[in-house]
């Protein structure tokens, strides 16, 4: 069987898929991985061929790549972003160039995130099965299709496909979950082939040595992740976090991420460390709180680990990973001025400021039912199938006949 797998130029979007893709080279199948150029040497990096395909650009820089974002502010760069470039730019060209791959690579099956959208298109249009390893919280295409669905129909149109206003064939054949069914949105209609998976460790990552100096009291690590890391709200955040922190008796470990300056936060204290970057799997074993916007990967691997999290959001995904936590009593959320307070029950999340961050850690670190109700979403995690799984699954959709062509 030969699996083609698409990608968006992001760790975000990659590394999930990874280790699915790494199980169907461990039953002997043929693997690659349809990418931008530039994102080539992270696709060969994680042990796989890439097909150059679609816009060269990575995910890290978009802003570099789309400086007409750069003039929005956070809020409508988000939907600008989902619209224009996920579901727009980049999926009009990787649709292009998707269709050619398939004619001389003849893959078996596709497969990508939920924020892949031209993969559903390109199956439905040559009769492959399409497969979905999703990166966070289910949205159903109903749900999506008042944001992307001028953008997809037009997708639909150039592939000479009929209109599908409600987005039904978006999640194509099969759809994987690195979160368990309970993490999902209460009264979701989720899909009827739905699977939760288990989250594999990451792969080991030595700790850096500056580690050493920060144990012995409780470690928080605060990451706003790679990509709306940049913008003011995220340096707001950051420097709040500070202030609210440096006087607790606690190490901190801020991952500010690309194109932040660390010599713009000024000295810390010793218990404080401020990095671009360091591999959370270095990181994680050694702490008892996370904060984050809310991204996936993030919030995936400290629930796999049974940390609780405080999530801040900066945008529309990140926050449906904070009302999850928030309602499933893993962790608490804080919220920047008039950002998101409609998903939220009044008075029950902190504004975003020194003393919002200091209480509500205090909180998290303070009462052992924060770290309880992630230990137990842990061991959900832990009972659910691995990558393999999917292997098996594909296996008998194909064998199914599901294949049309």
């Amino acid at each position: 069987m030969r699996a083609l797998f698409v990608t968006h130029p992001g760790a975000g979007h990659l590394d999930p898929m990874v280790p699915v893709a790494g199980a169907f080279a461990a039953a002997g199948h043929d693997v690659a991985f349809a990418g931008a150029r530039r994102f080539a040497p992270c696709i060969e990096r994680a042990g796989f061929a890439a097909l150059a395909s679609g816009l060269d650009w990575l995910e890290a820089e978009a802003l570099i790549s789309f400086p007409e974002l750069g003039q929005l502010d956070l809020a409508e760069l988000e939907l600008r972003f989902l619209q224009t470039v996920l579901a727009g730019a980049a999926a009009k060209a990787m649709c292009n160039d998707l269709l050619d791959i398939c004619g001389w690579w003849d893959p078996d099956v596709l497969i990508c995130n939920d924020f892949e959208f031209s993969t559903a298109v390109v199956a439905e249009r040559i009769g492959l099965p399409k497969v979905t390893v999703a990166l966070g919280v289910y949205l159903s295409g109903p749900a999506l299709s008042s944001v992307i669905g001028p953008a997809i129909a037009e997708l639909r149109e150039l592939a000479q496909l009929e209109l599908d206003g409600q987005l039904s064939k978006m999640h194509g054949d099969l759809y994987f979950s690195w979160f368990p069914r309970s993490y999902h949105l209460p009264g979701s209609s989720l899909p009827p082939s739905f699977q939760g998976l288990r989250p594999p460790a990451s792969e080991p990552a030595d700790p850096p040595d500056w580690l050493e100096d920060l144990t012995g009291r409780p470690v928080v690590l605060a990451s706003l992740g790679t990509v709306f890391n940049r913008s003011d709200e995220a340096t707001e955040i950051f420097r709040a976090i500070i202030a609210g922190l440096i006087d607790e008796p606690l190490s901190l470990i801020l991952t500010v991420g690309p194109g932040q300056d660390v010599a713009s936060y000024g000295p810390m204290p010793s218990h404080v460390k401020i990095v671009q970057f360091c591999p959370h799997a270095a990181l994680l074993p050694h702490c008892d709180l996370v904060i984050t916007q809310g991204g996936s990967a993030t919030t995936r691997q400290a629930l796999r680990r049974g940390l609780p999290v405080l999530c801040i959001p900066l945008n529309g995904e990140d926050v449906l990973h904070a009302m999850r936590c928030h309602a499933l009593g893993i962790g608490r959320v804080i919220l920047r001025p008039g950002a998101f307070a409609n998903y939220f029950r009044r008075g029950t999340c902190a504004s975003l400021s020194a003393e919002g961050v200091r209480a509500t850690v205090r909180q998290l670190l303070g009462e052992p039912r924060f770290r309880d109700a992630a230990c137990r979403l842990a061991g959900e995690m832990a009972e659910l199938p691995g990558p393999e799984h999917v292997v098996d699954a594909v296996r008998s959709l194909c064998a199914g006949g599901v294949r049309r062509r």
